[in-house]
Parts: structure tokens; C-alpha cells; sequence
């Protein structure tokens, strides 16, 4: 029968009764497909579930900022070699202003939008 080691533990824990949830946060690297006013759509290694909100970090300049999502689809491609990969759209719950400012400039960079056929959208010029 072996013995048990002395606890060495420095502070006293307590059990919980009941249920008590928690938040594991993690990082995953996505690939950012494109950008709106309203979200992103990103290229992710795993399924983020429906509705699930999140933290996106976005480089502005040398700072980042971080700016709160919630998931609104998510689907999956072909899986490939290294592995299943998905589609996921993510909409801005707030969008802090200096990542307003960082999607106007991004805006005027990028010139006329493109819709979900392809064809550029018409703007008033």
C-alpha cells in the first residue's frame, strides 16, 4: 500500500458545490479573407461555434487594438493535407475608435467594394 504525499499546498482550497463556469481564453491565428464596416470573414484551423464571442487583436500601425466578435457563421472547406479548415464570419460587437479609424483608412485604400457576385459596387462619386 503506498502512502499519500503531504499536501504542500500554500493556500487553502475550497470545493465548489453546484456549477461554476469559467473562460479559458486561447489564441488561434486566422487569416483575415476580408473586412467591413459591420465584421470579418477569416480563415480559422477550428470550428468556432454559432454565436460564441471572442476578442480579435487588430495591428494598427505599431499598437494593437482589440475589438469584441461574435461568431454569425461559420463553415467548413474541403478538408485539406493538413487538416479540415473553416469559413468564419464574425461581426463587430463594438468597434473601438482607433479601429474605426484603421477601417476608414482601410476603406479608402481599397477602392470600390466588391459585392458577393464578384461585380464592384456602384458608389456615388
Amino acid at each position: 500500500m503506498s502512502q499519500r504525499a503531504p499536501d504542500r499546498r500554500r493556500d487553502v482550497r475550497f470545493e465548489v458545490v453546484g456549477a461554476l463556469w469559467g473562460t479559458l481564453v486561447t489564441s488561434v491565428c486566422v487569416r483575415v479573407c476580408d473586412v467591413s464596416g459591420g465584421g470579418l470573414l477569416v480563415e480559422s484551423p477550428r470550428e468556432l461555434p454559432l454565436g460564441s464571442g471572442y476578442q480579435v487583436r487588430i495591428a494598427v500601425g505599431r499598437a494593437s487594438v482589440h475589438v469584441p466578435v461574435r461568431v454569425c457563421h461559420c463553415r467548413c472547406l474541403e478538408a485539406a493535407e493538413g487538416g479540415a479548415r473553416f469559413l468564419v464570419g464574425l461581426d463587430f460587437v463594438h468597434v473601438p475608435p482607433e479601429a474605426a479609424e484603421w477601417l476608414d483608412e482601410l476603406r479608402r485604400e481599397a477602392g470600390p467594394a466588391i459585392d458577393a457576385t464578384g461585380h464592384a459596387e456602384e458608389t456615388d462619386t
